[in-house]
């Protein structure tokens, strides 16, 4: 069985071995063209790594490794194979962007699961959106959401954040689109409803903007069903989804027309900062449709439209003037 003390040892063995024959290959990959300057910090690194820790090492080591991406993937690949889940990380961010390396979506996801697996909660990350967006590996919105979970049991607080958050969004999203995936809304298509699943299983991995953004594309194709869509994202505080919902009302677009309702959404909206709710509240008063009409509030609205930089706003501002 392998320790963690035997473990470290084969760290900073591979470390020091690599560094103290700088011009050595490694597998097929040898590195050319070292100035002096690079052979003498590699060496020094490589007496530094012998007296300390495994951390302090590879910090030390990173320091010289920032100066060339190439460097990184051969001595990355090194220590990663000697099972160090931060080279992992390293080495697959390079192949990522195509940093040193020719961009390789797939071997990027491969290197974040072994960095994952060896306990790195930013590879674990990482590696969720890739699943959630299908980069470098299949779609697949079960394991990306497992993958988060692993993240935040490996220290990720801002992941372990969002996933609360998540887990209330997708409750209300599950409720929300039971209906719509059966008998009341036979006109959706096997593939529609399949979509709307995917985007419910996408808003539980992802933040609410990004959530809002794949919503908006479904629904251009599927713009009957926006209404019931629009209601937990609008619960959840996006004042754009409840802008979005009054519009609905407003207009009597996939459910009856209720200008009091409309009017409410836009109060949330326009509270929540969208400027967009200001402007429709501010008309409502102004033509006193869901609410009572008043001019003095309608002004104030417009203002608030305004100020917030919508140019319709601004010029009922000047209109009511």
């Amino acid at each position: 069985m392998t320790t963690r003390r035997t473990r470290r040892a084969a760290v900073l063995t591979a470390v020091a071995a690599f560094l103290l024959t700088t011009v050595a290959p490694i597998a097929a990959d040898p590195i050319h063209d070292l100035s002096e300057e690079e052979k003498r910090d590699m060496a020094a690194v490589a007496t530094y790594c012998k007296t300390s820790g495994e951390e302090a090492c590879i910090d030390r080591l990173m320091q010289l490794l920032s100066r060339s991406p190439g460097l990184t993937r051969v001595v990355g690949q090194r220590l990663c194979d000697h099972g160090n889940a931060s080279m992992c990380f390293e080495l697959g961010m390079l192949y990522d962007v195509g940093a040193g390396v020719a961009e390789d979506d797939a071997k990027a996801a491969s290197l974040y699961r072994r960095a994952c697996d060896g306990g790195h909660a930013k590879a674990c990350t990482t590696l969720a959106f890739k699943y959630a967006e299908g980069d470098g590996v299949t779609e697949n919105p079960s394991e990306a959401m497992a993958l988060l979970r692993k993240a935040c049991d490996a220290g990720d607080q801002d992941v372990c954040a969002e996933l609360a958050a998540s887990d209330r969004r997708r409750s209300e999203l599950d409720k929300d689109t039971a209906p719509i995936v059966d008998e009341p809304f036979p006109q959706l298509t096997d593939g529609e409803r399949r979509d709307m699943i995917a985007v419910s299983h996408f808003c539980a991995t992802h933040t609410l903007d990004a959530c809002f953004v794949r919503i908006q594309r479904f629904l251009d194709r599927v713009p009957q069903v926006a209404p019931f869509v629009w209601q937990p994202i609008c619960n959840d505080g996006s004042a754009a989804a409840c802008l979005e919902l009054g519009n609905h009302y407003a207009a009597g677009d996939g459910v009856a027309k209720n200008d009091a309702k409309a009017a409410a959404l836009y109060r949330r909206a326009c509270d929540g900062g969208d400027a967009g709710g200001c402007l429709n509240l501010g008309a409502m008063y102004d033509q006193g449709e869901g609410v009572v009409e008043d001019d003095a509030r309608a002004v104030a609205l417009y203002a608030q439209a305004c100020d917030g930089g919508d140019a319709v706003g601004c010029f009922n501002l000047a209109v009511m003037y």
